[in-house]
């Protein structure tokens, strides 16, 4: 059985196929039995898309695919990936963000109620 535990960067080349190496990244992936990330891949790989689309590299098709993955990424132009998991979640929960983060309570774009500490 051949198992691997894939970072952020190999995951983000393999689903952008102009990238160098992508193709040889996704024929390992295909060998693989079983993958294994922590459980903040998605973020990772939405820092590094978001990084790559203000870059100009990237657009925004195709990359987000889940409801709270979707939201994260779409307030991404105004907070960080990282901060964005927080907004997405209490948004879905309808539940305040409880923070010390002042710039996070003024950011353009999130809907939720926020709580500063």
């Amino acid at each position: 059985m051949s198992s691997l535990v894939l970072d952020a960067s190999i995951l983000v080349d393999a689903l952008r196929p102009a990238a160098p190496g992508s193709q040889a990244n996704c024929d390992r992936l295909k060998a693989a039995d079983a993958l294994f990330t922590p459980h903040i891949i998605d973020v990772e790989c939405l820092s590094a898309w978001r990084a790559m689309r203000l870059r100009g590299e990237i657009d925004d098709h195709g990359l987000a695919s889940t409801p709270l993955i979707s939201r994260i990424h779409e307030l991404s132009s105004t907070v960080t990936p990282y901060d964005s998991a927080y907004v997405a979640i209490a948004e879905a929960l309808a539940v305040p963000l409880l923070t010390r983060e002042a710039r996070l309570t003024r950011a353009s774009g999130p809907r939720c109620q926020f709580e500063l500490m």
